[in-house]
């Protein structure tokens, strides 16, 4: 699609006449760079800002975006072979209605295209994990993240004065220099997570379907990037986002275990066996399975510093009489076993 198209689309957002398909490809059209998602939230602000502007006449949006798109062809064909632009202005009379507000937004921004070119936006960095591996970057505002494996960080070497912004795939954990006055912003596929100063976890499926945000410290806003669902989360809060429903939940409960990747630890204090079992399921890469599944709601403590697999598991078995067995491609199995009290 032409860059103009997705001014459109943006507009149908905003004026809530946007499709699904529509919806989908605005979608990934932000996914594809920073500045598309600049160029949104910009419009999105033209039009908040607009709000209370009256509007006192019928507006044709089909005809009146025709009328926009041949004036950003003019403007094109009006510049000199410098690259400047030799077309005159012309004082525009005050007219008391809100789409002038955003059909100026809409010409200013789309201008831009061709005025500026791609060397004046900020250089991206782009960092990358493989399986195995996981890497500590220190950013130029004093924030620190840890990588997990098989993911992908792009920031620029340098932030602006108005906002610290960040793009991640896979999983992360974020320890955010506080600074009050500039925003955070760790954008992905289809969320984005907004802070001020704080500790939190992120974490996106391979898939890209989900997406589980962790706070450690502090106050995060996970947010979607098109729709308008969001929520606010607080130390010890957890929520996720599904691509499949578009609904952002917060989840019951605290998991300790959510960062043992980068805490390499694991804590379990009268824990479900089920939920053990996931936690070192997901920490080691193995799938442990329970043979009597009336046993997963036995509870289970301990904590293990540096911990390995089968002492884990071992202890684990120990615990309730249980017999530990491992097949050829590393999975565990929790054969027989008791246990007195079940949540």
């Amino acid at each position: 699609m032409k860059k103009e198209i997705y001014i459109k689309l943006i507009a149908n957002k905003l004026s809530g006449e946007l499709s699904t398909a529509e919806q989908k490809d605005l979608s990934d059209w932000l996914n594809q760079s920073e500045e598309n998602q600049k160029i949104y939230d910009q419009m999105v602000a033209d039009w908040d800002l607009s709000a209370t502007a009256k509007k006192s006449i019928e507006v044709n949006v089909a005809e009146d975006f025709s009328k926009l798109q041949n004036r950003i062809q003019a403007a094109k064909a009006s510049k000199d072979g410098k690259g400047n632009s030799t077309a005159k202005v012309i004082p525009m009379r005050r007219t008391n209605f809100r789409w002038v507000y955003i059909a100026a937004s809409f010409l200013l921004l789309a201008t831009a295209w061709f005025v500026f070119s791609p060397d004046d936006l900020p250089e991206q960095l782009v960092v990358k994990t493989t399986l195995g591996e996981t890497r500590t970057i220190a950013l130029e505002d004093g924030t620190k993240i840890w990588m997990n494996e098989n993911s992908e960080l792009s920031y620029p070497e340098n932030f602006t004065t108005d906002k610290r912004e960040v793009s991640l795939q896979g999983e992360a954990y974020f320890d955010v220099a506080k600074n009050p006055e500039v925003a955070f912003v760790v954008r992905l596929k289809d969320t984005n997570v907004e802070v001020l100063g704080t500790e939190f976890n992120i974490k996106e499926s391979e898939s890209q379907e989900e997406v589980l945000v962790h706070v450690t410290e502090g106050k995060v806003r996970f947010s979607e990037k098109v729709g308008s669902d969001k929520i606010e989360l607080t130390v010890n809060q957890s929520a996720t986002y599904s691509t499949e429903t578009k609904n952002i939940s917060k989840l019951q409960g605290f998991n300790k275990n959510a960062t043992s990747w980068k805490t390499n630890s694991l804590i379990f204090e009268a824990t479900r066996l089920s939920d053990v079992l996931a936690d070192v399921s997901e920490h080691f890469g193995k799938s442990v399975s329970v043979e009597k599944e009336r046993l997963k709601g036995c509870t289970f403590s301990g904590y293990y510093p540096k911990p390995d697999a089968n002492a884990v598991l071992s202890n684990v078995a120990s615990s309730f009489g249980m017999t530990l067995t491992q097949d050829r491609n590393g999975n565990y199995l929790l054969k027989g076993g008791e246990c007195e009290t079940q949540e």
